[in-house]
C-alpha cells in the first residue's frame, strides 16, 4: 500500500492544479488564478491545458475510428502538447515542493543600502545619516526565463500563421492566423522591455526609504509613493497592493499601456499602485512584509512627530 501513495499523492496534485486551472475559464475565477503565486499558477494552468488537450485528442481519436479513418495526427498532438505541458507541470511542481521544503532564509541585509539610486539604476548620492534604505534588484535569473517565454510566445505565433497558411478551410485558416498574429503582437510587445532590464543588468525594481516607495516597472518609467500618501498596504495573492488617498494622483497617463495597467489595478485591486515581485530577486511574501514593516515604523513616527 505504502508503494502507490507517492503515486497517489502526485495524481491528486495533479487533479487540484488541473481543477484550479478550469476555473480561469470564467472571467471572475481568472482573476483569482492570476492572483495566485506565480509557482501556483504555471502548475494550474499546465495542469488544465495537459487535461484539456488529452480529452480533445482522445475524442478526435474515437471520433476517427468510429468512422474508419485514419487517426490522422491526434497522436503527434498529445505527444506535442499533451507532453509538452506535463513536462512544464513536473519541472514547476518539483520546483515548488523544493522551495516548500527548504525555503531560503530571509536575509534582509542584502539589500540594505547607503546610496541613493536613480532612475536608471545608478549611484545618485550618499543617503543621509540614519536614514535606512532598502533595494530590491531585479533577478537576472528571472529576467531571462521571462526572455526564454517571450521568445516561446513569439515562435507560437509565428508557427500558428505558417499553420494557418497550409489549411484548407477558410475559417480554421483564419482563426488560426488571427491567433498567430495577436500571439506575436502580445510577446513582441514586452520582449524591448524585457531587454532592457536585461541591458541594464540588477537595476532597482523597489526602493524602500525614508521617504516612500520607489517602483520602477519593467515596463515604464518610475513610480514614487510618499508614505504620507498611504492609507494601509495589504497583500492580495502574490501581490502587494497601496492604497493612497487620491489615486487619481498616481494614474500615469504618458503611455496607452501604463494608463490601461493603472486603471485595470485600480478596478480590480481598489488602487493603482500595485508591487509586483515576480521578476525581482526576492519572495513576494518577504517583499511585502518589508513594505508593511516599514510602512507601520513611518506611520508611528509621523503620529508620534518623529
Amino acid at each position: 500500500m505504502k508503494f502507490f501513495r507517492l503515486p497517489l499523492i502526485i495524481v491528486r496534485q495533479f487533479l487540484r492544479d488541473a481543477w484550479v486551472g478550469a476555473n480561469s475559464l470564467t472571467i471572475v475565477s481568472m482573476w483569482e488564478v492570476l492572483k495566485l503565486p506565480y509557482r501556483d499558477m504555471i502548475s494550474a494552468l499546465s495542469a488544465f491545458f495537459c487535461v484539456f488537450m488529452l480529452v480533445l485528442s482522445l475524442v478526435g481519436i474515437g471520433s476517427d475510428f468510429l468512422n474508419s479513418r485514419r487517426l490522422s495526427e491526434w497522436g503527434l498532438l498529445i505527444v506535442q502538447f499533451v507532453g509538452s505541458a506535463l513536462v512544464v507541470w513536473v519541472v514547476n511542481s518539483l520546483v515548488r515542493w523544493r522551495e516548500q521544503v527548504s525555503p531560503r532564509q530571509f536575509d534582509i541585509e542584502k539589500y540594505r543600502s547607503r546610496q541613493n539610486i536613480r532612475a536608471d539604476g545608478r549611484v545618485k548620492q550618499e543617503s543621509a545619516p540614519g536614514i535606512e534604505m532598502l533595494v530590491f534588484p531585479y533577478s537576472k535569473s528571472k529576467l531571462v526565463a521571462a526572455a526564454f517565454l517571450v521568445g516561446g510566445v513569439i515562435l507560437i505565433g509565428i508557427f500558428l500563421v505558417f499553420d494557418a497558411a497550409g489549411r484548407s478551410n477558410s475559417l480554421s485558416a483564419t482563426l488560426l492566423f488571427v491567433a498567430g498574429i495577436l500571439t506575436m503582437v502580445m510577446g513582441m510587445s514586452v520582449a524591448p522591455k524585457i531587454r532592457r532590464k536585461m541591458h541594464e543588468g540588477g537595476s532597482p525594481g523597489v526602493i524602500i526609504d525614508g521617504i516612500g516607495i520607489s517602483l520602477f516597472p519593467h515596463y515604464s518609467s518610475e513610480i514614487t509613493v510618499r508614505w504620507s500618501d498611504v492609507e494601509k498596504i495589504e497583500k492580495i495573492g502574490r501581490f502587494t497592493a497601496v492604497f493612497v488617498q487620491d489615486p487619481e494622483e498616481y494614474l500615469r497617463g504618458s503611455d496607452v499601456y501604463d494608463k490601461w495597467t493603472d486603471r485595470k489595478n485600480l478596478d480590480y485591486f481598489g488602487t493603482p499602485v500595485v508591487v509586483v515581485a515576480d521578476l525581482l530577486d526576492v519572495r513576494y511574501d518577504h517583499l511585502h512584509d518589508c513594505i508593511e514593516a516599514q510602512f507601520n515604523k513611518h506611520r508611528w513616527e509621523t503620529v508620534n512627530g518623529g
